[in-house]
C-alpha cells in the first residue's frame, strides 16, 4: 500500500490481484498514477525476495522517492543476511507493530510453518522458556495470570503491580515474590548453561569481534588485562573464561546465584555479586573503565532503559560499553543456526527482530550521553557498542 501525509490510501496491490503479475508488478503498472509520492509511505506486509534473490521492494525503491518504508514480516524463506537487503540499508525504513506481525504471520500461516524459521523443529526453545516456568511458578503460589498478561507486564515492577492489583495484596511483598520467583527461574535455566544447546557451538567468532571492538574502542591492546571490568548477566561464567582469563579487576554480576558460584570457582580474586543489572547500588559513580553484558539485554523481565541509566552512571568518561544481542538458535539435525528471534507467542523465528532491539537501544544510548554507537552483526549476536561522551546523566 502507497499512503499519502493525509494518511489517505493511493494504491494497493498484491500478488495475484492482476492475473500472474506479483504485487510489485501490479504496483509497478501503475506508475502514472505516481505524480508525487515522495512525501507517501509504503506499507509492506512481507519482505519478499524474488527468484533471482532480489527483494521486491528494492524495485519500488529504485523508482519512486518514498519518505517513509514500514515492514511487517520477513520473507519465510529467508534465513540468512543479505547484503542488498533494504532493511539495513534504508534510513527511513520502520517495522509493523507487533500485533500487525502476528496477524500477518497468521494469514500467512501456511508458508511460515513450512519455514526453516519455525522454531517447532528445536523444542529446546519452546518447550522450556523462561516466560512459561514463571507463569508456571506463579500458579504454584496460587497467583494464575495468562501469557498475555506476562508479555504486557515484563518486568518485575509491572508484574508486581499486576498481582497485587489483580490479587489485592501488598505490592512490596508481591514485587519481592516476583524477584524470588525470576531470581529461581533463571537459576535453573543458565545456573548450569552450557554451549551444548547454544549457537556458539558452531560459531565462535564473536569473540574476536568482542575483542575488536575493544581494541577499536580503547586503542589499548593490554586494556582487558588492566582495566576495571563489569560484567552484568555473566550466567556460568562460560563467556567471561573465553574473554577475561587475564583480567585482575571484574566484577560479575548475575541474578542466578548457582552461576555466580561457578564464575567464583573460575575467578576465586573476583568479585561476585547477586543483583540485577537495573540495580547496582554497590559500584561507586565513574568507577569502571568497562561494561559489558552479553546477551541480557533482551532477557525477559529486563528493564532495559534502566539497566542502561546504570550503566552510564557507573562508567568513567570517555569509557566503553559492549552488549550483545542474542540472535540465533542452535538447530542440532542438521546442524546450522536459526538466525534471528523469536516472534512472541508464537514458534517463528523473525531475522529482524534483534535488530529492532538494536536500533532502539542505540537511539536511547545517543540520547543519554553515549556516542560512537556501533551495530555489528554475527551469527550468534548483534553486538551494540559506544562510548560514555558525558559525566552527566542527560534523561
Amino acid at each position: 500500500m502507497i499512503i499519502n501525509n493525509e494518511n489517505k490510501l493511493i494504491c494497493s496491490s498484491y500478488t495475484g490481484k492482476n492475473g500472474n503479475l506479483s504485487w510489485v508488478e501490479g504496483l509497478s503498472q501503475r506508475e502514472n498514477k505516481f505524480s508525487d509520492i515522495s512525501s507517501c509511505s509504503l506499507f509492506v506486509t512481507i519482505n519478499t525476495l524474488d527468484s533471482n534473490d532480489r527483494f521486491d521492494i528494492s524495485k519500488i525503491i529504485d523508482s519512486f522517492p518514498i519518505n517513509k518504508i514500514y515492514i511487517g514480516l520477513p520473507d519465510p524463506s529467508l534465513t540468512s543476511y543479505f547484503p542488498n537487503d533494504p532493511f539495513f540499508q534504508q534510513k527511513n525504513l520502520y517495522r509493523y507493530p507487533e500485533d500487525l506481525q502476528k496477524v500477518i504471520l497468521n494469514d500467512n500461516l501456511s508458508f511460515y510453518d513450512k519455514s526453516m524459521q519455525n522454531i517447532q523443529a528445536v523444542p529446546l526453545y519452546y518447550k522450556n522458556s523462561i516466560s512459561k516456568s514463571v507463569i508456571n511458578e506463579l500458579e504454584a503460589n496460587g497467583l494464575t495470570i495468562s501469557a498475555k498478561e506476562l508479555r504486557e507486564n515484563n518486568t518485575n515492577e509491572l508484574l508486581a503491580t499486576l498481582i497485587s492489583q489483580k490479587y489485592n495484596l501488598d505490592y512490596s511483598s508481591c514485587f519481592k515474590k516476583i524477584n524470588g520467583i525470576v531470581s529461581s527461574v533463571f537459576n535453573q535455566k543458565y545456573g548450569s548453561y552450557s554451549y551444548s544447546n547454544d549457537s556458539r557451538l558452531l560459531d565462535n567468532s564473536w569473540i574476536t569481534i568482542f575483542k575488536e571492538l575493544i581494541l577499536k574502542q580503547t586503542q589499548d591492546k593490554n586494556f582487558l588485562t588492566e582495566a576495571n571490568i563489569v560484567n552484568v548477566g555473566v550466567g556460568g561464567g562460560n563467556e567471561a573464561q573465553l574473554l577475561f582469563s587475564n583480567g585482575s579487576n571484574i566484577t560479575f554480576i548475575d541474578i542466578a546465584q548457582d552461576g555466580l558460584k561457578k564464575v567464583k570457582k573460575k575467578f576465586p580474586a573476583a568479585k561476585t555479586v547477586m543483583s540485577s543489572a537495573t540495580d547496582l547500588h554497590f559500584l561507586p559513580n565513574q568507577s569502571q573503565d568497562l561494561y559489558v553484558s552479553l546477551r541480557t539485554f533482551n532477557s525477559s523481565f529486563f528493564d532495559m532503559k534502566r539497566a542502561t541509566r546504570e550503566a552510564f552512571r557507573i562508567l568513567k568518561d570517555k569509557s566503553p560499553i559492549i552488549i550483545s544481542i542474542a540472535n540465533g538458535f542452535l538447530n542440532k539435525i542438521p546442524p546450522r543456526i536459526i538466525s534471528g528471534l523469536i516472534l512472541p507467542g508464537t514458534k517463528f523465528v523473525d531475522i529482524y527482530r534483534g535488530f529492532d532491539t538494536c536500533n532502539f537501544l542505540s537511539s536511547f544510548f545517543k540520547r543519554i550521553g553515549f556516542k560512537d554507537v556501533q551495530i555489528v552483526p554475527t551469527n550468534t549476536e548483534i553486538f551494540l557498542s559506544a562510548v560514555k561522551s558525558s559525566q552527566d546523566l542527560k534523561e
